[in-house]
């Protein structure tokens, strides 16, 4: 499909779109992010891209997802290479975005190594393009494996990682030797963490006697904790956007939020785990990274599983 340039109509009414056993089918449509005409036809929701698609067609009602099928290694350093030209995502200059450095890393079958701290651009690049894909995927998972292991012993974040799968499953031996000090990174990520709140009036009727008291609770930082981010993508988490914020304090406007209700089941969640979670009046971090990888962590947040926009934001249902 990336070859099809002149393919102006994607119908997919001929497709089992529907659930069998919970499991939604899906459609990826990201090797159609290049053609600028493109359109899909009842796509039910069912499509999805990992990269910005440049359809105006697209844009606006396929969703953002994280890749799920293997990609061949060709495909991706067109990507790359794509990007460093500043030919796509011109708007970030030459550099990959954490973002789609991650997702690339899915796309080979390595989601399970989390997100790493550093800037993967060149060193994706020194792997030539015809190299078989098996071999690319191979060359990137050592380095992979260097990249978090001196992450650990130096104290960075370990977010995303999925320790059980690379131990078990992968046979990860130098990341199985320091299972405990990640384990007790994480725990003292927690420890540390604290969630900030507010609060607004709200009346809900102009002839209501008094105001009821909303709370607002910011899970930013707690999102950016290997253990928090684990637990809460495992939630059903109704987050509040900037057009239901009521009289929060504006600065409050772009951050990643939730009410009573919802904080309540994040309380739970990580109670069933044994940590309590501690609220201030201001949010304050549990671990450190550096920002163009907290920046790309809480995008994935806010953006997954929602429309593309041209703007390259996001808009909840």
């Amino acid at each position: 499909l990336s070859s099809c340039v002149h393919l102006k109509v994607l119908r997919l009414e001929g497709y089992n779109m529907t659930e069998e056993e919970g499991e939604v089918f899906r459609v990826d449509v990201t090797p159609l992010f290049r053609n600028p005409e493109i359109s899909v036809e009842n796509y039910m929701s069912n499509c999805y891209s990992w990269l910005l698609p440049k359809s105006e067609n697209l844009v606006y009602c396929v969703v953002y997802s994280h890749p799920t099928l293997l990609y061949p290694w060709s495909f991706l350093y067109d990507i790359i290479e794509e990007t460093q030209q500043e030919l796509y995502f011109a708007e970030y200059g030459q550099r990959l975005t954490f973002t789609t450095q991650y997702d690339i890393c899915c796309a080979l079958g390595l989601a399970d190594f989390g997100f790493v701290d550093c800037d993967l651009t060149e060193f994706f690049l020194s792997i030539p393009r015809n190299t078989a894909t098996e071999d690319a995927r191979e060359i990137i998972r050592k380095v992979l494996v260097n990249e978090i292991v001196t992450a650990v012993d130096r104290g960075g974040p370990t977010t995303g990682l999925n320790l059980e799968r690379l131990v078990t499953e992968h046979g990860e031996g130098e990341i199985a030797k320091r299972t405990k000090q990640i384990l007790e990174l994480r725990e003292k990520e927690i420890e540390k963490v604290e969630i900030g709140y507010s609060f607004a009036y709200w009346q809900s009727h102009p002839t209501a006697h008094g105001a009821e008291t909303i709370f607002y609770f910011d899970l930013e930082e707690l999102w950016l904790t290997a253990y928090g981010y684990n637990i809460l993508s495992e939630i059903d988490l109704v987050l509040i956007n900037e057009y239901e914020s009521g009289e929060i304090p504006s600065e409050w406007n772009d951050r990643i939020i939730t009410g009573s209700i919802g904080f309540e089941r994040v309380e739970d969640a990580f109670a069933e785990v044994g940590f309590t979670l501690m609220v201030a009046d201001a949010p304050l971090a549990g671990v450190a990274m550096s920002d163009k990888l907290r920046e790309s962590i809480l995008e994935i947040v806010q953006s997954r599983e929602n429309i593309w926009r041209k703007d390259y934001r996001y808009e909840r249902d």
